[in-house]
């Protein structure tokens, strides 16, 4: 994953510019699936060594308009890799931290979310540059765009995740 990733960076060696931009994200998507597996102890590795990660968070922000695009999310993904794994660790020290109770159904449908926000979101983008001209850049539409794929992941979810997982 980590040798298509530093690939990525020599786009001229890719037969197109899709492929390069998916293997540019392919190591940020890793750290998810890695921090996932750290979380449900198929991987041995105590989530407090990975604290640390949480100085990329600023480092992002701060590099954001001087590095390439793939090289910063790859950053911001550290980065929310090392407060994770700051936010549960703490909670594994018995602190309270009440909003994580909150957002724990979203991990109930979080495959979903995976699964089908990309091909939302790319509708609305599509549907909003066809309907004016341009993407626009504000947080009203990137709260529309979450809100719509969090709805539609939820319904789908139990019309079409959950009665799959009830079968033997």
């Amino acid at each position: 994953v980590f040798l298509f990733f530093v690939a990525s960076f020599f786009p001229h060696y890719w037969p197109n510019q899709l492929v390069c931009e998916i293997f540019s994200l392919l190591f940020a998507w890793w750290l998810g699936t890695f921090m996932a597996d750290i979380y449900t102890g198929r991987v041995n590795i105590k989530l407090k060594y990975l604290t640390p990660l949480l100085v990329f968070l600023p480092v992002a922000a701060i590099l954001k308009v001087s590095v390439p695009e793939p090289l910063i999310l790859t950053l911001w993904a550290l980065g929310f890799c090392g407060l994770l794994a700051t936010l549960f660790t703490l909670q594994e020290k018995n602190y309270k931290l009440r909003f994580l109770q909150k957002i724990k159904i979203l991990g109930s449908f979080s495959y979903t979310i995976y699964i089908i926000h990309l091909p939302i979101l790319a509708l609305m983008s599509g549907y909003i540059r066809f309907s004016y001209g341009e993407l626009p850049r504000n947080f009203g539409y990137m709260f529309l765009g979450i809100a719509l794929v969090v709805s539609i992941s939820y319904l789908a979810h139990f019309l079409v995740e959950k009665p799959f997982l009830k079968k033997k």
